[in-house]
């Protein structure tokens, strides 16, 4: 769930004038650029270049496409307006300000975590062998292990205390009430995210979420199996680390593991009250 905490960070640099928060941003946060989802640009000299000299499929607004490749553009922007790479960004605007000492990036190069328990292994690649605490993304991992849609390792406790800090953001000033506003709006057409978050879908059924979690809910959900959703109606947050890549990414059943599990929270919520 990477690209949440990109999201935040640019919001963050919003409210501090180094970012403008443009059609063009917007559309890059909430999947409707017209790039495409993902492109292998890992054999590439430079990722970031090759990704940015590629051409949109459709016309911005025209369609929802979940990108990677757009949040790279995002990237550019972010990195542009502060003079500083990504891992800074996250550190400065999201890390450090809410204290998640157990989140971080783990760059290219450390070679694999060691099998203590705290970092399961993640997948077991073709190219690259057994990845221990290394980002599976090819593209990311050819840019150093950092980037705005991969590369974050941390524990479900730092998960659980970011989607808190996010709901207080107004409260406190981590975020400006309009743009704290802006993460619970109806989300734009067509598509179902808002400034880099995933909503309910209308359809029943059709959402990671479940049927069960409120429609204001808010969340995302990570490749390798990951997943966070936050339902403001309920006062909960749900946190999902799995590593379902491991030993490969051709097993999908987590799609039917994720709406089941929230379900299941949100019935045991309810009993409570």
């Amino acid at each position: 769930v990477t690209k949440l905490f990109s999201a935040v960070a640019t919001l963050r640099l919003v409210d501090r004038g180094l970012l403008e928060l443009t059609d063009e941003v917007i559309q890059l946060l909430e999947h409707r650029s017209g790039l495409p989802a993902w492109v292998p640009l890992f054999e590439q000299a430079d990722v970031l270049t090759a990704a940015l000299a590629i051409q949109r499929e459709h016309a911005p607004g025209e369609r929802h496409t979940y990108s990677d490749i757009g949040f790279l553009h995002l990237l550019e922007r972010l990195q542009k307006s502060t003079g500083k790479g990504i891992a800074e960004i996250i550190e400065e605007e999201v890390l450090s300000p809410l204290g998640l000492v157990n989140t971080s990036y783990r760059p290219a190069g450390f070679g694999p975590a060691p099998i203590d328990g705290r970092i399961a292994a993640t997948e077991n690649c073709p190219r690259r062998g057994l990845l221990v605490g290394e980002v599976s993304d090819g593209n990311t991992y050819a840019m150093g292990g950092a980037s705005t849609h991969a590369g974050l390792f941390g524990p479900a406790s730092d998960l659980a205390l970011f989607a808190q800090a996010v709901w207080d953001a107004r409260d406190d000033g981590y975020l400006s009430s309009d743009l704290w506003a802006r993460i619970w709006a109806d989300p734009a057409e067509p598509g179902t995210h808002i400034m880099g978050w995933d909503s309910v879908a209308e359809a029943p059924g059709k959402s990671s979420a479940g049927s069960k979690l409120s429609r204001r809910s808010r969340g995302h959900l990570g490749f390798t199996g990951t997943s966070l959703w936050i339902d403001p109606e309920r006062a909960i947050a749900v946190v999902l680390l799995t590593n379902r890549v491991h030993p490969s990414r051709d097993d999908n059943r987590i799609r039917d593991l994720r709406p089941r599990l929230h379900d299941a929270v949100a019935d045991m919520v309810d009993k409570l009250r």
